[in-house]
């Protein structure tokens, strides 16, 4: 991974020496053109040396090239004309080796000409690798002793030759160091550039992903005011609701017999009457006319609120029965009942919208001095326990809203001083829970009124809601509760 990091900035750093040599091109040809004319002008004018201009030929020739190639070609074929600069720098030191041997007897001359020489030897602006380098240091020397070696006559010259070489080396060495430290500058300047950018683009995708976070917290506290409201409101509608369906509960209470008022009658009984939510379904009816005591327990469909609307209308609607329309046989006050709902739920609808609600129930009416209960009743049942025997009665099976064209069934039981009787609804054997989670069922319900039956009716009344409860456990309550016992 360094190794590929360290190419790629190479490659980034020829790209930045071609940039810049073709940015100062110009400004370096134009001077080197003018003094090698110069040169060339003093050589063969002033001192009439054919030899030394043509030292100058090369250099003259390169030069003019790379300024027509840069004029008509500026944007184009940059790295050739940076290798092409590098052909000419090196054809300088060959001009000045030349200079040197040809002016070597001149005093003056060869000193100017050494002088010229080691500023062109250290200050060559290469700026290349190490090959080319050492090739533009040392392949000129090569070819200069090549080509003059056979020249040489005079001790001096040998001298003069042999100085040459330590004067390449140390300008070699000295462009080898500038190069290294260039690269390392650049190299630092574009680590440092790259991680700048680096920080820019994360600064720029955090204050992005700032502006996202704080439109999502405005978007979720704007939402959360939003439920702040809704729940507020429904706090308020729950709170209307729940005073509401307590002021229906009050009104279900009032309607429903009192104990003292059925105390009256009835010395030993009692009442189980737990709703599955705050207003019930189930209701139980008491009333006395001349000597006859009506007794009913009543199961509506459902529970809740609308069940107990419809329990508030059958309460109603069996007051009728017995007090406005004067029935006394419970078969006939049951079809009254059926016949009223029935009248009531389908009025002004259509057939699609009919309710379909009803009823189970049982209607006792028992004549205090006879001892005799006559009894009818909808898909319900009642229990009798007499001489320690329990015994199960049973009611037509129909729909109370189909009454008027069915045939409802009334019997009569001749009950002793001493017998109890149990009315119920369904909600009690229906519950679900025990350790199988599964419901009461009928014979476990039975069971208990039977193990029961001999204890007075409050205690009769505290150990049923015992087992209820603790059948339940911390399950929901299936549905509303209600049983009734009564003695003789």
């Amino acid at each position: 991974m360094k190794e590929k990091e360290d190419d790629y900035i190479k490659e980034k750093y020829l790209e930045s020496l071609v940039e810049e040599n073709n940015n100062s091109l110009f400004y370096k040809l134009i001077p080197g053109i003018i003094i090698l004319f110069y040169f060339v002008f003093s050589d063969s004018i002033l001192r009439n040396n054919i030899d030394a201009v043509y030292t100058r030929i090369v250099p003259i020739i390169l030069a003019i090239f790379l300024l027509l190639h840069y004029l008509f070609n500026r944007k184009k074929y940059m790295l050739f004309r940076l290798r092409l600069y590098h052909v000419f720098l090196a054809s300088l030191p060959i001009m000045m080796y030349w200079k040197c041997i040809v002016h070597i007897n001149e005093g003056l001359a060869s000193a100017v000409s050494g002088t010229i020489l080691v500023f062109f030897i250290v200050s060559l602006d290469i700026k290349t690798n190490k090959i080319n380098t050492l090739i533009i240091y040392f392949i000129p020397f090569i070819i200069f002793l090549f080509l003059f070696f056979p020249l040489i006559e005079t001790k001096e010259q040998v001298i003069t030759v042999a100085n040459i070489l330590p004067i390449v080396i140390i300008g070699y060495i000295v462009n080898r160091l500038q190069n290294k430290l260039r690269f390392n500058s650049f190299k630092a300047n574009y680590l440092l550039f790259y991680e700048n950018q680096r920080a820019e683009q994360l600064y720029e995708e955090v204050c992005a992903n700032n502006e996202s976070l704080i439109a999502q917290k405005e978007e979720i506290v704007q939402q959360h005011n939003k439920i702040t409201q809704i729940n507020e409101k429904l706090e308020y509608t729950n709170s209307q609701i729940h005073e509401s369906i307590l002021y229906a509960y009050q009104i279900q209470r009032i309607l429903l017999p009192n104990d003292a008022f059925i105390k009256k009658y009835f010395s030993d009984f009692f009442i189980f009457y737990a709703p599955r939510d705050i207003v019930s379904g189930d209701f139980y009816w008491f009333e006395k006319i001349d000597k006859t005591i009506y007794i009913a327990a009543v199961d509506c469909t459902g529970h809740g609120v609308p069940a107990a609307f419809l329990s508030i209308l059958g309460s109603s609607i069996l007051y009728r029965a017995v007090h406005e329309s004067k029935l006394q046989e419970p078969a006939d006050i049951i079809r009254f009942l059926g016949n009223e709902l029935q009248m009531l739920f389908s009025r002004n609808m259509h057939n699609e919208n009919i309710i379909k609600d009803g009823m189970d129930l049982v209607l006792c009416a028992f004549d205090e001095e006879t001892k005799n209960l006559k009894y009818a009743g909808v898909n319900s049942s009642f229990l009798v326990c007499s001489n320690d025997t329990l015994q199960e009665y049973t009611t037509t099976k129909i729909d109370i809203r189909n009454v008027s064209n069915e045939t409802i069934k009334q019997d009569s039981i001749q009950l002793h001083p001493g017998d109890i009787i149990y009315l119920f609804s369904d909600g009690y054997k229906d519950q679900f829970g025990g350790q199988n989670n599964k419901k009461y069922l009928k014979r476990n319900f039975y069971k208990t009124l039977y193990s029961i039956k001999d204890a007075a009716g409050h205690i009769q009344q505290k150990k049923l809601e015992i087992d209820f409860n603790v059948w339940k456990n911390n399950n929901e309550q299936t549905d509303d509760v209600l049983v009734i016992g009564f003695r003789t």
